[in-house]
């Protein structure tokens, strides 16, 4: 992509210039023409970069809406990859901003979310039993690899007695099934953000 912007503004130059040095004859001319060229390819390229921007924006909310109105048999019949987008659309209703990590050598952490200087490690376990203490390791050891504060494993099951022992210990946050339920199909979600920096709740200890 880069090596095509760039083109674009060299061409943007090039033609002006090369036309009207050759009709007037004039290195003068042709260098003004070029310098007008070169400015209106600046002025086209940085218009297709905020519509392209708009457009992603536009596509990653309706995304996100689709997401937000997924209910609970929905969320268990979705893939991993559907399952890590639909945490990442709860938390940028919540004002996080959310990056997805290397889907190869992710140490465990799937989602990394940014607010307010703070990151947060995310483990995303979309299964058909309790998660067990091995998802705590890995989001607890990953976390410190991509340099994240906070930890997090969210599942749309609940946790083993151990995952939830060793959550305690490393204050890492567990979002089980109950508080899926919240989430889903939440009305108040797709009609508002929530507030700025709202905490994910964790899943009740028993």
């Amino acid at each position: 992509m880069d090596k095509i912007l760039g083109s674009f503004v060299v061409v943007g130059f090039a033609l002006p210039w090369y036309f009207t040095q050759r009709a007037t004859g004039s290195v003068v001319a042709g260098c003004s023409a070029g310098l007008g060229g070169l400015v209106l390819a600046v002025v086209i390229l940085l218009w297709l970069s905020v519509q392209r921007d708009r457009y992603q924006g536009a596509w990653q909310r309706r995304c996100d809406l689709r997401h937000l109105r997924s209910d609970l048999s929905a969320i268990d019949e979705m893939s991993g990859v559907e399952f890590e987008e639909f945490v990442a659309a709860q938390l940028r209703t919540r004002g996080w901003g959310v990056a997805h990590t290397a889907s190869t050598g992710d140490y465990g952490v799937d989602l990394i979310a940014t607010n307010n200087g703070t990151r947060m490690a995310v483990q995303c376990k979309r299964q058909a039993k309790p998660v067990g203490v091995a998802a705590v390791q890995q989001v607890v050891s990953g976390a410190a690899h991509h340099g994240c504060h906070q930890t997090v494993v969210v599942t749309n099951q609940g946790f083993t007695k151990a995952a939830r022992q060793l959550a305690t210990t490393h204050r890492c946050r567990l979002v089980g099934r109950e508080q899926l339920h919240i989430w889903a199909g939440s009305t108040s979600n797709t009609a508002r953000p929530r507030a700025q920096g709202q905490r994910m709740q964790p899943e009740p200890e028993g």
